[in-house]
């Protein structure tokens, strides 16, 4: 059987719930084995839940860990359960092992009237430093999963954690943990519960039991807990005033910057975007082998290279060149979407409804524009055009020969028959091309270590900075690009403002001169190579969203 943890994973399935399976599912043992880092919140924590505990941690070298856990009335965890994890973590203190408990009272959710559930799932973040993997696991049954059986509705899910899911979770247990009161000697009475007639007494036993956690060591509890509305990120103090140092902080949890934080949910926002390139038709330019004109494609004297290349242009040039534009629309995608790189770009949603409605009136337009060209049918405006066609083939060739001779026959023929082929394929299918989205969620590694997708972040972000900027600093942009277009300059500049930059709202009032600076300062930042990707990203992001005036 694999250690390898499974992820994205999902169990029990169907055929363990109907008890046809017996086998157990090892996917999160696995990873718990793997792990030198864990931080989550367990529910109905036992012996046997206790015992798998110390097992796993015995034979690490090196760990670090915060758990939270959840005690409700009448909960399986006992005083000895309690007594145990004390004793766990007094034991798993030293160099490079550290261990921290807290205890997290669930309200009853009894009321005369009904009982609540409020029982939260069992959650743990859980990372391999030395792999720099991280995964998640969410459990509705207890006990680390081992209690059984599995009801009906038992769900566990396992996925790997990407950076932000990391930074996400960080932020939720630090305030998670900063609530949550420690483990010490005096936690540990929990009265002894069990679901009977009387639960509002019982509700009242275990409030008095809850309040007696917070009591125990005197400014030993957070008193005051304050999260930034900006960052998300928890902070707090104990009655005393002293800093609380967070779970994530303790066991070392290398975070995003604030920056990243706020740019990688946007992602969410947009999807890479590619051209479907079996879709797009063969262009109307039709290519002739040289053997045609019976000629050499190549010719070689030394380190000199000669080549040929031949094509008839079947359509009159400005019907050609309307054409053309509709079969090649990356123009299209360039002007509706950020570039990550070399051939990579990025469309934010609200651009994608704009773009298939600018695509759709090109493919409307070139199909208008071919349809009046060839009102007949295909073979009837070949046969009108052959004359020209093949009298233009007939001269290439016999300047190629003196002035002498006829192309074979047979040749001229493949070039008619290529020339129907395109013609019909142009007026039976699409013109346009399809268009390919797929979601991208950036890999990158908290702290200041970066990983492949930090440089593609950066590029996008100095390209939509530039991007937006540039119809304020190119008096002709708008004429240029939406002249003939159905989008209006509006409706592009709003959706294209994923970032929620302020920039184009302020330069409209500062001008061309101020754009220019902006634009200038923006490409100083991204090529200065003084600076690191993470320090450029922070400047640039202090760009878009700083007013103007404070970035001087």
């Amino acid at each position: 059987m694999s250690t390898d943890p499974r992820a994205p994973h999902q169990w029990p399935d169907a055929l363990h719930l109907e008890g046809k399976c017996d086998e157990v599912d090892t996917s999160l043992w696995n990873c718990l084995k793997q792990c030198d880092r864990m931080l989550g919140t367990l529910i109905d924590l036992t012996t046997s839940g206790v015992e798998a505990l110390k097992e796993v941690l015995a034979v690490k070298a090196t760990f670090s860990g915060t758990l939270v856990i959840a005690l409700s009335s009448a909960c399986p965890t006992r005083e000895e359960d309690l007594r145990q994890l004390l004793h766990l973590q007094d034991e798993f203190q030293g160099d490079g092992i550290k261990l921290q408990l807290r205890l997290l009272p669930i309200p009853s959710g009894v009321t005369h009237s009904a009982r609540h559930s409020v029982s939260p799932p069992s959650g743990l973040l859980l990372q391999n430093s030395k792999t720099g993997q991280s995964w998640l696991w969410l459990g509705s049954n207890g006990d680390l999963d081992l209690h059984r059986p599995y009801h009906t509705a038992s769900l566990n899910i396992l996925l790997p954690a990407s950076a932000l899911l990391v930074d996400q979770w960080c932020k939720q247990f630090d305030y998670v943990a900063a609530k949550a009161a420690p483990l010490k000697a005096e936690s540990l009475q929990i009265p002894n519960l069990v679901p009977a007639r009387g639960e509002i007494e019982a509700a009242e036993q275990w409030e008095l039991y809850c309040n007696s956690l917070f009591e125990s060591v005197e400014g030993d509890h957070t008193a005051t807990i304050e999260i930034d509305p900006e960052t998300g990120e928890v902070r707090a103090e104990t009655v005393d005033g002293e800093p609380v140092e967070t779970a994530s902080k303790f066991n070392d949890v290398e975070k995003l910057s604030p920056e990243l934080s706020q740019i990688l949910p946007l992602f969410g926002k947009g999807f890479l975007i590619s051209v479907d390139e079996g879709t797009r038709i063969q262009p109307l330019s039709v290519p002739m082998q040289s053997f045609l004109f019976e000629q050499r494609s190549r010719t070689q004297i030394g380190a000199v290279t000669q080549k040929q290349t031949f094509s008839l242009e079947i359509l009159d040039e400005k019907t050609a060149k309307e054409i053309e534009k509709c079969r090649k629309i990356n123009p299209t995608i360039t002007l509706f979407s950020f570039s990550m790189g070399k051939s990579i770009h990025w469309i934010p949603e609200a651009a994608k409804e704009l773009l298939h409605a600018e695509l759709n009136a090109m493919e409307t337009e070139a199909k208008e524009l071919l349809g009046n060209l060839i009102t007949g049918g295909v073979d009837e405006w070949i046969e009108s055009q052959w004359p020209r066609l093949y009298q233009d083939i007939e001269q290439m060739y016999q300047r190629l020969h003196a002035g002498t001779g006829t192309p074979p026959a047979d040749r001229v023929d493949d070039v008619r028959k290529e020339i129907k082929k395109r013609l019909l394929k142009a007026l039976s299918g699409d013109i346009v091309p399809k268009i390919n989205y797929s979601a991208f969620t950036p890999q990158i590694e908290g702290g200041d270590r970066s990983v492949s997708s930090l440089g593609q972040v950066l590029h996008l972000l100095k390209s939509a900075a530039v991007d937006i900027r540039e119809p304020y600093w190119s008096s002709y942009y708008f004429d240029r690009n939406f002249t003939k277009r159905k989008v209006k300059p509006d409706q592009w500049a709003a959706a294209m403002n994923v970032f929620e930059d302020t920039g184009p709202q302020l330069l409209k009032k500062s001008g061309e001169d101020k754009a220019k600076q902006e634009k200038a300062l923006i490409e100083q930042v991204y090529s200065d190579t003084t600076l690191s990707e993470s320090q450029k990203l922070s400047q640039l992001w202090a760009i878009i969203r700083t007013p103007i005036d404070s970035q001087q």
